[in-house]
């Protein structure tokens, strides 16, 4: 697909699936941060589509269906931001010893280390 028109949606939509098919973050961690930012990034998004609401209801003859559509995106994205507002809690509980050992690790990292998967592929006794 190929953005055409200087369309103000379709460019930024674009570049956001491209970044996230090359998304490979340094740790889990870091995916945690990147999963907690999502709400602030799905506020932005619907946030220009109230800009946009507003904007076209306001300077451009369209018939107030076609603005009401835009309100109900609107709200529906806001819908989402709330809903991923639950994605940095989930991550921490679900992941809570996971992100211990990373805060606590036992006898020091170097200790921790004798844990780390790569160092037990062989996981018989």
């Amino acid at each position: 697909m190929t953005a055409t028109g200087g369309h103000h949606f379709l460019a930024p939509a674009m570049e956001m699936e491209r970044i996230a098919t090359t998304y490979t973050p340094d740790s889990m961690m870091q995916v945690g941060r990147d999963l907690g930012a999502l709400p602030e990034a799905l506020e932005h998004v619907a946030n220009s589509i109230k800009i946009t609401t507003a904007r076209a209801d306001a300077e451009q003859p369209l018939d107030p269906n076609v603005v009401e559509i835009l309100k109900q995106i609107y709200l529906l994205e806001m819908k989402a931001a709330q809903l991923a507002r639950d994605l940095g809690p989930a991550f921490k509980k679900l992941h809570q010893v996971d992100i211990a050992r990373l805060q606590n690790p036992r006898k020091g990292r170097a200790g921790e280390a004798m844990w780390d998967v790569r160092a037990n592929a062989d996981t018989s006794l």
